[in-house]
């Protein structure tokens, strides 16, 4: 969904926007004023979003958005096919600050692989994602449940 302001728009009124078009089940929504544009998309973590308004981001938007609304706009718990490594992994680094040294080398190797029949030189990406999880027990909180979960689902169909 796309929206156009003719001046620029305050805060509240994005927010507003956004609440509105989320409400009425779109995954995509653009607020354009001029050459300025934020993009807020629906993904399967949430709320992401890019760009400017002034001096309104789009992830800043997004991220308040998500504080004050998670759980009447996160995603909609369907089974999805599971998103590739590369993509939890880049998640980890964005949520993981101070990434424990010893689990630095799996992440690095599994931000290059796509699924879990992928190889990483003569690693398989199950052995590459059991040692990340063996090294990552001091990454604590909501996000690193939820990741971790997310690895031990794909561990547990990918030995099917």
């Amino acid at each position: 969904m796309i929206i156009e302001y003719s001046k620029k728009p305050s805060k509240p009124m994005l927010v507003s926007a956004i609440r509105k078009a989320l409400a009425a089940g779109h995954d995509t929504v653009e607020l354009v004023w001029g050459e300025n544009q934020i993009v807020i998309d629906r993904g399967p973590l949430g709320l992401d979003g890019r760009g400017w308004i002034g001096k309104n981001g789009g992830q800043d938007i997004a991220n308040e958005f998500k504080m004050t609304t998670r759980s009447v706009y996160a995603p909609d718990p369907v089974d999805r096919a599971p998103r590739m490594l590369s993509m939890i992994a880049r998640d980890i680094r964005a949520t993981w600050p101070k990434v424990y040294f010893g689990a630095v080398p799996y992440l690095q190797a599994m931000a290059t692989l796509e699924g879990m029949n992928s190889c990483y030189g003569e690693d398989d990406a199950r052995s590459i994602v059991n040692y990340f999880m063996a090294n990552a027990g001091t990454w604590r909180g909501d996000d690193a449940r939820r990741i971790k979960a997310e690895l031990k689902s794909m561990l547990s169909k990918a030995q099917i």
